[in-house]
Parts: C-alpha cells; sequence; structure tokens
C-alpha cells in the first residue's frame, strides 16, 4: 500500500491446502493460493452530507486582508461504491477582491501505516471534477467600494450570507458528477494500517492568496448489490399493485357504565339464609 523511505507495507490473504500421505517414500502434496477479500458491500440507502457554509477570511500572503469568502456543500451520498459516482453541489459568497479562479471537487485516498518501528504513508486523489465558473451565483470578485459596504452592513448585523447560501444548497442547482476510480481502496481502520477517504470541495485563487475549502470524511467500498427484480413465469399475469387504504384512528368513545344499587339487609339475609327443607348432606 504504502512505499518509500519508511518501508513497504502490504496486506495479503492466501490459503494453504495439504494432503498427507502415509507411507516413508510418499511425500505430503502442498499449495498455496492468494485470494482478495473485499469489504461488505455499500447499503443500498443513502447517508447525503450537508457541509454547512463556513467564512474565510481571504488574505495575500496571509497579512494583506482581501475579505472574505463564504463556502458551502452538498454530497448525495457519503458511502460511494467503487466505480460508482456522486452529485456534489455547492454555494459561495465570494465577498473579497480576489478573484476565483478555479472550483473542484476531489476525493483524497490517505494510506497510513506503523509496524515494528517503522512508518509510512501515501495519498492520492481517486475522483476530481471541475465546476464551470460561468454558471456559479456568487463567484465574482467586489471593488474596494463594494466590498467596503459588505464590511458595514457585517458590522451591522444585516448580512443575510447565510441564509443565501443556504437556499442554493436547498435547491440543489449548482451540482457536479463526481466518479469514483474503480481501482480505489476500501475504508479500512486496522491496528497497523488504515486506509480513509476524504472529500473536498475547494476555490483556487491567485498565488499566495488564500484558497478557502471545506471537507468530509467518506467511505469507499464494495458496490451496493442491484435491486432483487422477481422473474415473471411464462403465462402467469404481472402483479398489479393495490393502492393501500390509509385510515385515520378513531377515538374510543367514552361510556359510563353502570353501577351497582347497594343491597339492603333483608336482602342480604334473603340470599344467605338456607332454606328450612335444606339437606346439606353430601353425596
Amino acid at each position: 500500500y504504502a512505499h518509500g523511505g519508511g518501508g513497504d507495507c502490504q496486506i495479503k490473504y492466501y490459503i494453504n491446502a495439504k494432503l498427507t500421505r502415509p507411507g516413508m517414500m510418499n511425500f505430503d502434496l502442498k499449495t498455496t493460493r492468494p485470494f482478495m477479500v473485499s469489504s461488505t458491500p455499500m447499503p443500498p440507502e443513502a447517508v447525503p452530507a450537508f457541509l454547512q457554509p463556513s467564512e474565510t477570511k481571504v488574505s495575500t500572503c496571509w497579512c494583506l486582508g482581501k475579505g472574505a469568502m463564504t463556502l458551502g456543500a452538498t454530497l448525495d451520498d457519503t458511502l460511494i461504491g467503487r466505480g460508482e459516482s456522486v452529485r456534489v453541489g455547492l454555494a459561495l459568497k465570494n465577498d473579497s477582491t480576489a478573484t476565483v479562479d478555479k472550483i473542484s471537487a476531489c476525493v483524497t485516498e490517505f494510506v497510513n501505516w506503523h509496524a515494528g518501528g517503522h512508518s509510512n504513508n501515501h495519498k492520492r486523489k481517486i475522483a476530481q471534477v471541475e465546476f464551470d465558473l460561468s454558471s456559479i451565483h456568487g463567484v465574482d470578485k467586489l471593488d474596494q467600494a463594494a466590498l467596503k459596504a459588505v464590511r458595514e452592513a457585517a458590522a451591522a448585523g444585516l448580512s443575510q450570507t447565510y441564509e443565501e447560501l443556504y437556499q442554493q444548497l436547498a435547491h440543489g442547482k449548482q451540482r457536479s458528477l463526481l466518479s469514483i476510480s474503480a481501482d480505489a481502496r476500501d475504508s479500512y481502520a486496522g491496528a497497523v494500517l488504515s486506509v480513509r477517504h476524504q472529500l473536498e470541495v475547494r476555490l483556487e485563487t491567485a498565488c499566495c492568496v488564500t484558497n478557502p475549502s471545506v471537507q468530509t470524511i467518506v467511505r469507499i467500498g464494495a458496490p451496493a448489490p442491484p435491486p432483487a427484480v422477481a422473474t415473471p413465469v411464462l403465462g402467469q399475469a404481472l402483479p398489479v399493485a393495490t393502492p393501500v387504504q390509509t385510515y385515520l384512528p378513531i377515538a374510543v368513545p367514552v361510556v359510563n357504565l353502570p353501577v351497582a344499587v347497594p343491597l339492603s339487609k333483608d336482602e342480604k339475609e334473603a340470599i344467605t339464609t338456607m332454606p328450612a327443607d335444606w339437606n346439606s348432606a353430601t353425596v
């Protein structure tokens, strides 16, 4: 997985078979074969992510302020199968005098291992897509006068940046398709080796200018199995979906139960006194 100055690390699986043959001159037969171990397939239910808009101060050479940029993003599913595609959406507002040169979304694979006093790490991009700047709302930079007005509105608490970006993300108009490489490794966390994947949406500006970004962790593994489809039998009519009637629960009416009238003294004696000709003998 990871190689270089810190050493190499690989995880391999083998199956060994041995056939024992009795007798002095009969040698045992042995063979070894490698095999692949795959992760559990991704569940069919999507687990989306909402990366809340966050503001990043933009500066040149880490000291000359140029304003701020606010960026948020959405991901349709954070559990992605190898070779599958997922849609990424974004919303931004450029309240700075810096120019946005490129907007990209990528998934980076990080491999780390540590064993026997040795360690190493490796990373690579397994998916990347660039957005069309001409179709992104809020990407244009401000002039000095507009930047001053934005700062005064923020100081007075009149800024509606977060509300605007939330509406853009909710409508899902600024989206692009991100395809995961088919040879991506499965996400894995072990005692010696770990493989993790991170999605990053990034705004790239000029040299020595801040590049705002948002990140979230995603999980890569075997694709989810296709849904099972019933095969119709020749000559058999296909089932017709029957609409399900939904009934609202009806409250049970409260009914006053009758109350028994207390017995009088004479009535109690009448039901407890034995008749004169009563024979109490038991047969």
